[in-house]
Parts: structure tokens; C-alpha cells; sequence
């Protein structure tokens, strides 16, 4: 057998693995990945997922779990191998997920959340299912909706706390176009950067800061290179959960309840574990050199941001962002 049918073998293998289809003893192996830290509150929900799995499936269905980007450092690469079924399941930045429906930009746009029960509302009511839709036409379920709470500004060498502090900073962002012109209208240098790649990004010069909440800062340890921490909130995000449709809807019946109790039990430990450690971790930065600061004009920010509201009137449809603002 030559190189190339051992690897079309194996390729068959996986995804039969993954797929699970078959008579009714054959296990399912769930491979879900994830680029976020072991005390990332994605892992918190994903290990209460797994351990509902095999206590009511009585071991058939066992979900392995890979966290710090060990099947791909790239959110989307990731998402990709979800369409292709080489990865089973995973959960991305909802920044990530605009490349694949420009609609869930929406959750993306700078301060369009009151509060972290403003984002669960949307994200469990009609914009999040608006949004599952569409990426439900490209052959990726939507399962459950983890979030980022309040993400925040960390720098090398500038403590930030004026609006015009930002002018000509290069600061990371997520590959997403709402991210992008929400630095430039703050007056930033907003540059693309794999998550996986931030922490040398900043160690090497190459950007002068980055974003993130405070599981993220606290997870890879960006105040040992990025010290200075600014309470900008400039960001709340919807973080889908998502696995293959196709696979999905050939998963046996018989599996199907349990397998969504499964996934409703991982959203709920995920969620109050965000909410519960976030103040604590805000002082356990603190306490390991993580110099924190609120801005003083945090209104200036936000009128700053609101032309980018406009400029995806076309692409989100103005529509379902007033959907997003008035829910209640």
C-alpha cells in the first residue's frame, strides 16, 4: 500500500471515529478544541459537557478535550476543521465567526452591551438564533453560546487612560472587520495576529499591546509583557459552541437527549464560573504586577466608536443591530 492510500485510510478512520455512525455499540470519540487557556472558562464548560456526556451515555460518547490550541492556534482554522470534520467540536471568539456571516458582526460592535445579562439575552433569544441560522448553511451547529465578559486593554510601555493615549498604537486584534475599525476609530493601529502568537507578538515589539478580558490576560500571562491594564470594556462577546450539522443530525436518537442535556449543563457551569471569578482575577493580576487602570473619559470612547456602528449597516443589516439594542 502506498503513502498516499495509508493516508486516505487513515483519514477514513478518524472520520468514522468522529462521526460515530454506526450499530449501536460503537463508541463516539468527540475531539473539541479549543486556543484558550486550562483555567479558561471555555475549558470550565467544555469538562462539565464531558462529564455529563459519559455519565449519561454510560461511557459510549467520551469527548476529548484540547485546550491551548493544540489542534491549530488559529480560531478559524479550527472552525474549518469543523466543517471538514477532522476536528469534532469547538468554541470561538465570536469575532472569528463573522468570516463566516458577516450577521454575527452584530455581537461584535463596540458597547452595544448594557451588561453581561444583556449579552446572555441576546445571545439566547432571536439574534442568536438569527445568527445559528446562517452558519447553519455552512454546514456548522450551533450548540450552545459561552461569552467573553468585559475585554480590556493591555500595553507594554504607554499606560493608557485617555482616548487620545491610543493615537498610533499598534494593538492586536482579532481578524475580524468590526475589530479592525473599532481601533482605527479609537485612533489605533489595529493589526491581525493569531491569539496563539500575542504573547511573543508583544515580548518581540511587534504590537505595542492587545485586548482581551481578564481570563485571557490572567490564562497566558499577558501582564508579564504587557503590564499596563486598562478597564476599557470595549467588548463583550458571544462565543459559539459548534459542531458539524451534517454530524449532528446523524447522531442516533437515542443520543440526541442527552447529548443537548450534556451541552446545557457545560453552558451553565461556563457561564457561572465567568461571572464568579472574574472580580477575583481582576485582583489576582493586580497583585502580580499588573498595573490597572480605569479611563477617565469613557464616554469620548464611545462616541468615538459609534460611526462603526454605520459602517455595517449593509453587512448586519440595521435591523437586527436595533434587534440587539433593545433587548430586554
Amino acid at each position: 500500500m502506498n503513502n498516499r492510500s495509508v493516508l486516505l485510510v487513515v483519514t477514513a478512520m478518524a472520520l468514522a471515529c468522529f462521526a460515530g455512525i454506526g450499530s449501536a455499540q460503537d463508541k463516539i470519540v468527540i475531539k473539541a478544541a479549543h486556543t484558550t487557556s486550562e483555567d479558561y472558562p471555555y475549558q470550565i464548560g467544555l469538562l462539565a459537557m464531558g462529564k455529563a456526556l459519559n455519565e449519561k451515555t454510560a461511557g459510549r460518547v467520551e469527548m476529548q478535550i484540547f485546550p491551548n490550541g493544540a489542534l491549530g492556534g488559529d480560531e478559524r482554522k479550527v472552525l474549518e476543521s469543523v466543517q471538514l470534520k477532522t476536528v469534532g467540536l469547538t468554541v470561538v471568539n465570536g469575532a472569528v465567526v463573522s468570516n463566516f456571516t458577516k450577521k454575527a458582526d452584530v455581537f461584535n460592535l463596540p458597547f452595544i452591551f448594557r451588561d453581561i445579562k444583556h449579552l446572555f439575552a441576546s445571545m439566547d433569544g432571536e439574534p442568536g438564533k438569527i445568527i445559528a441560522g446562517e452558519l447553519e448553511k455552512k454546514g456548522l451547529k450551533v450548540i450552545a453560546w459561552y461569552a467573553n465578559p468585559d475585554r480590556h486593554l493591555f500595553t507594554t510601555k504607554k499606560q493608557v487612560t485617555r482616548l487620545e493615549d491610543m493615537k498610533g498604537m499598534k494593538i492586536r486584534v482579532t481578524q475580524s472587520p468590526v475589530s479592525i475599525e473599532t481601533f482605527k476609530a479609537l485612533g489605533a493601529l489595529p493589526t491581525p495576529m493569531a491569539f496563539g502568537e500575542l504573547y511573543s507578538g508583544l515580548q518581540m515589539g511587534v504590537v505595542d499591546g492587545g485586548e482581551n478580558d481578564w481570563f485571557g490576560i490572567r490564562g497566558m500571562k499577558f501582564y508579564e509583557v504587557a503590564p499596563n491594564i486598562t478597564l476599557t470594556g470595549h467588548f463583550m462577546v458571544a462565543c459559539p459552541v459548534v459542531v458539524n450539522k451534517d454530524w449532528y443530525d446523524k447522531l442516533p436518537e437515542a443520543l440526541k437527549k442527552p447529548f443537548d442535556e450534556s451541552v446545557a449543563i457545560g453552558q451553565k457551569a461556563m457561564r457561572d464560573y465567568m461571572i464568579n471569578e472574574t472580580e477575583k482575577i481582576q485582583k489576582e493580576v493586580g497583585s502580580m504586577g499588573g498595573k490597572v487602570v480605569a479611563v477617565s473619559d469613557v464616554e469620548k470612547w464611545r462616541q468615538a466608536t459609534a460611526p462603526v456602528y454605520q459602517m455595517f449597516y449593509d453587512t448586519i443589516g440595521k435591523d437586527l443591530i436595533d434587534m440587539v439594542i433593545n433587548v430586554k
